[in-house]
C-alpha cells in the first residue's frame, strides 16, 4: 500500500513530465516559426530590405529609371535555368521581387533572401509586355518605397 505522501510525490512527478514535454514542444514550434520567418520573405520584410540604408545605390538607380507606370514589391521565389551539355537544371531560392513597370515593358529587380535580409539586388533586362500591371508600392523621392493601401 502507498502512503499519501508517496502518492502526492508520485503524482507531482507525473505532472512534471507532461509540462516538460509541452514546454519542449512550444520551444520547438517557436524555433521553427522563427526559422520559417527568416527563410521566407514577407512583403514587409522585402519592404524593409529595399529601404535599408545598405541599399542606397539601388534606390538611386530606381529614381533614375523614372518615369514608370507602377511598382510592385513582393516576397517570392526566383528561378534560374541552366544547361550543361544539353542537360537542363533548374534551381530556385527565396527572394524579394521588385517589378518596375513602364509603358509596354516590365523589369524585375531580384534580391536573394538570406536569413532575414537581402545583401545584393540584381537588375534584369526589360521584358516587353501588354498585360495589365497592379502596383502595391509607390516610389518616394529618395528611392524608398511605401506600401499602397486600398480601401
Amino acid at each position: 500500500m502507498v502512503s499519501e505522501s508517496e502518492h502526492r510525490n508520485h503524482t507531482h512527478c507525473l505532472l512534471r513530465v507532461p509540462i516538460a514535454l509541452a514546454f519542449s514542444f512550444a520551444v520547438f514550434v517557436a524555433g521553427t516559426a522563427t526559422a520559417a520567418y527568416l527563410s521566407q520573405p514577407s512583403d514587409r520584410g522585402c519592404l524593409l530590405a529595399w529601404n535599408a540604408p545598405s541599399n542606397h545605390s539601388n534606390r538611386v538607380k530606381l529614381i533614375a529609371a523614372r518615369p514608370m507606370t507602377g511598382l510592385s514589391l513582393r516576397g517570392g521565389n526566383s528561378f534560374t535555368d541552366t544547361w550543361t551539355k544539353g542537360v537542363p537544371k533548374q534551381t530556385s531560392t527565396e527572394a524579394c521581387l521588385l517589378t518596375v513597370a513602364k509603358t509596354g515593358k516590365i523589369q524585375f529587380v531580384t534580391g536573394v533572401w538570406r536569413v532575414g535580409h537581402v545583401s545584393r539586388w540584381s537588375w534584369g533586362h526589360p521584358i516587353p509586355t501588354t498585360r495589365p500591371f497592379f502596383a502595391n508600392v509607390r516610389l518616394l523621392s529618395d528611392g524608398r518605397v511605401t506600401k499602397i493601401y486600398s480601401h
